[in-house]
């Protein structure tokens, strides 16, 4: 009986602690999980601190190697002095991380490199012969450095190959660069690119074009060039012009075509005038990739009515886009320059709104080429309204009252005004 009292005694107590907390019994688990949530956001914050403070050290590591060849070329000193200065750091703890002994290995391969001539005295070839592979292979066998990262050296190893003739270990070194696993398609078009620069080199044209085909697989545009380049340094335009129509890019291949100034290049660019004409004059093509192609081929000459017309469409581009500086100045300098005053006054009113037309030199520019064409009175209407741009500095303001009356043509010898 005392039993049985007892028993019962404790059951009693026992549904009486359950009822005055019901929710006792599920207070643990959802206590352990906010106590998970929380370490594991203190983890991802420490984390997230601990990344903060290891690309902090690894910027001013950085920029310690910047100055240091900053240093190094402004104290014009031997190359192989510099490439000394810069090997010291790789035994540093501090410069152990990744991109740091990359970036350390890829400045001692362009300081082997043929320098520009002002510095061509303190360059010795017998140090990049020596220091050059070594570097370029450190690159290559470490496997942290990603596919992409170990192409620059391999172009660098490969060409110097090819500079003493050893023309299989270059080709290896190109196959061994396409066949890094990790590439994309525009590095694995670059990696082809070193191939077909070694075809180039030994003067294999056809296994050249071939490679520039097989890089187009990857990146149509880039493989194209590649192959123009082969092409034109042949002297084979027609192949040159054939493998851009297969990349079917036309923006790309008129901006390449207009950036040639080799003298057996120039003669390219009238070839492609009409096509250009066409790009410039299609409004549905992107209105920047417009305006560059018109710089290319219509901002240099006056020419035909056709480019004039094509010319006016682009009125009102610089201004949304917010032109300016001295390249866009440039454009309408040199054919005042030259005496070519049609054009002048065209490209400023192609500018017109745009920051270009806000240059005092600029608006000389545009009322003296109305005057020497005899558009007097559009020239005076302008100065005046120059002169009371509160912008325009006083000197200037007092030289366009001068315009007001009278747009004078400066004195010219041999087509070239300088003054302006």
């Amino acid at each position: 009986m005392k039993h049985a009292l007892l028993t019962y005694a404790l059951l009693a107590a026992a549904i009486l602690a359950t009822l005055v907390c019901p929710g006792s019994a599920q207070d643990n688990p959802a206590a352990d999980r906010a106590a998970a949530a929380k370490k594991a956001a203190e983890e991802r914050k420490n984390a997230a601190e601990a990344r903060s403070k290891a690309e902090a050290e690894y910027r001013a590591n950085l920029k310690v190697i910047d100055t240091l060849v900053s240093d190094l070329h402004k104290q014009k000193r031997k190359y192989v002095d510099r490439i000394a200065e810069v090997k010291k750091l790789l035994s540093e703890p501090g410069y152990a991380e990744t991109r740091l002994q990359l970036r350390i290995y890829e400045q001692i391969i362009r300081f082997c490199q043929p320098p520009p001539w002002t510095h061509i005295t303190n360059y010795d070839y017998d140090t990049a012969h020596k220091e050059l592979p070594p570097a370029a292979n450190a690159i290559l066998d470490t496997p942290r450095f990603a596919g992409g990262q170990k192409l620059f050296a391999a172009r660098a190893l490969a060409t110097y190959y090819c500079d003493y003739n050893k023309f299989q270990e270059a080709e290896a070194v190109a196959r061994r660069a396409i066949a890094f696993p990790d590439l994309n398609d525009h590095e694995k078009s670059r990696a082809y690119g070193i191939l077909a620069d070694v075809f180039r080199l030994q003067d294999k044209y056809a296994e050249a074009m071939a490679t520039a085909r097989e890089a187009m697989k990857y990146h149509a545009v880039s493989g194209a060039i590649l192959g123009a380049d082969i092409a034109l340094s042949f002297g084979k335009n027609a192949d040159a012009d054939a493998i851009w129509k297969e990349a079917n890019a036309p923006y790309e291949k008129l901006s390449y075509i207009g950036r040639r100034r080799n003298r057996n290049e120039r003669p390219l660019k009238p070839l492609y005038l009409p096509e250009a004409i066409a790009f410039v004059k299609d409004t549905e093509n992107d209105e920047a990739a417009r305006f560059t192609v018109a710089q290319y081929y219509l901002f240099e000459t006056f020419g035909s009515e056709e480019m004039s017309a094509a010319r006016r469409l682009l009125a009102g581009i610089p201004a949304r886009r917010g032109h300016g500086g001295r390249s866009a100045i440039s454009n309408i300098r040199r054919p005042f320059q030259l005496g070519d005053y049609p054009l002048t006054i065209e490209l400023c009113e192609v500018y017109a709104g745009s920051r270009v037309m806000e240059d005092a030199a600029v608006r000389k520019m545009y009322v003296i080429a109305l005057g020497a064409l005899g558009k007097n009175a559009e020239g005076a209407k302008l100065a005046t309204e120059y002169a009371k741009d509160e912008k325009t500095k006083p000197v200037d303001q007092v030289r366009f009252r001068f315009y007001e009356r009278t747009p004078r043509v400066p004195a010219c010898r041999s087509g070239q005004c300088t003054r302006y």
